[in-house]
């Protein structure tokens, strides 16, 4: 992957993310928009990233993507301090309830059935001491150990035989798959969430192992402007990743603590 190329000053960290998502070659072919879709948030208190990766069967699933990634990242902003008492059970229940009704309200506007806006859903969020985690759909969410920076997957992967099955924020009993869990910032240095599209460049499923490039595209956040992390994930996609894959690819980044650049 290339890096930015100007000198980083050194900086004091708060919780920061950055993402990015592209469109793959079929869709480029084909003349199409990306179904992938990306939001971030971050101040001194909190940040989140979201992910979604429309359903290619659906026919406004880019719409669905977008809405599902703004939806998370606005409810997360509003009650990440709120749920941060509640069980996992409960904050699945939460914010798939807010996402789904997003999408159902948008789906009721334009005259469509909800299962044309199917998307997944990953996303992250912390406010520096707590990081939450969640997954709905294929797609990867992993994290960095604090100590070895490491990189691990969370969730489980869906078995090769059920790929083209995946759970979508639309479907049958969906809010059953919405997997959430806790962690902190003690454990956890950053967090990175994929599409299937991206995880094919960065994610061996043989050894369960992640590329190198994946902590080289972390420590962005730890040396540069998010601007500029932002352009340097675009570039990544474009010349790299999507060079690997016909699908649509999309990755962000979520830093979870204060750290110091030496």
């Amino acid at each position: 992957m290339r890096f930015p190329q100007n000198k980083s000053r050194s900086i004091n960290f708060r919780p920061r993310a950055a993402a990015a998502a592209w469109t793959g070659r079929k869709h480029l072919k084909d003349n199409q928009t990306c179904q992938d879709a990306v939001s971030t948030y971050y101040s001194t208190r909190l940040a989140v990233v979201a992910l979604s990766d429309g359903a290619g069967s659906a026919k406004f699933s880019a719409l669905g993507a977008q809405l599902a990634a703004q939806t998370i990242c606005k409810t997360l902003r509003a009650s990440f301090r709120r749920l941060g008492s509640s069980n996992a059970d409960t904050v699945s229940l939460v914010l798939f309830k807010a996402v789904y009704n997003a999408i159902e309200h948008a789906a009721l506007k334009k005259g469509v059935e909800v299962r044309d806006l199917a998307c997944t859903l990953l996303f992250s969020a912390t406010d520096g001491r707590r990081v939450l985690l969640g997954q709905l759909g294929d797609g990867i969410v992993a994290t960095s150990n604090t100590g070895d920076k490491s990189w691990q997957r969370v969730f489980d992967l869906p078995k090769r035989e059920y790929l083209n099955l995946t759970p979508l924020i639309t479907g049958p009993s969906s809010h059953n798959h919405l997997q959430t869990c806790w962690t902190d910032t003690t454990k956890v240095s950053s967090v990175a969430l994929m599409s299937d599209g991206a995880a094919e460049s960065l994610h061996q499923r043989n050894s369960d192992t992640f590329a190198p490039a994946l902590e080289r595209m972390s420590e962005w956040l730890n040396k540069y402007p998010t601007k500029r992390v932002n352009a340097a994930l675009i570039q990544a996609l474009v010349e790299q990743l999507s060079q690997k894959t016909f699908d649509d690819v999309s990755i962000a980044f979520l830093r979870t603590g204060k750290l110091r650049r030496k």
